[in-house]
C-alpha cells in the first residue's frame, strides 16, 4: 500500500514544557515517518516554542519540519488558518501540543 504524504499542523504558544511530549507521540506514531511533515505555527514570545530548530529536526528525522514564528499574538483561529495556507499536503491533521488529539482532514 502506498502512503500518502500527510502535514501535522501545530498553533502554539508558550508552550515550551510540552515539546518534549509533541515529540514523543509523533514519535509514536505508526504512520511511515518519511511521509509526514511536522508544521508548527508560533508567535514570538519570552518562552520559545523551539529554541534550536535544526536540533528539533535532526531528532524527528526523517519526519520533515517546517516551523514559523510569527511576530504578533493571534487567536487559534488565525493560527490554524496560517497553518493551512502553509500546508502543502492534501491531508494534514491539526494536533495540540499539549495532547495529542488528531483531527484529520481531506483535501
Amino acid at each position: 500500500m502506498e502512503y500518502p504524504e500527510i502535514s501535522i499542523l501545530v498553533p502554539v504558544y508558550k508552550r515550551t514544557k510540552f515539546l518534549s511530549l509533541l515529540l514523543f507521540n509523533l514519535a509514536q506514531q505508526k504512520y511511515p515517518h518519511h511521509k509526514i511533515t511536522l508544521i508548527i505555527d508560533e508567535c514570538k514570545s519570552d518562552e520559545p516554542f523551539i529554541q534550536d530548530v535544526q536540533k528539533i529536526r535532526d531528532m524527528i528525522k526523517p519526519i520533515k519540519l517546517e516551523h514559523h514564528v510569527n511576530n504578533n499574538r493571534r487567536s487559534i483561529g488565525e493560527k490554524r488558518n496560517n497553518l493551512v495556507k502553509l500546508c502543502k499536503t492534501k491531508i494534514f491533521a491539526f494536533m495540540d501540543s499539549d495532547i495529542c488529539n488528531f483531527n484529520l482532514v481531506i483535501f
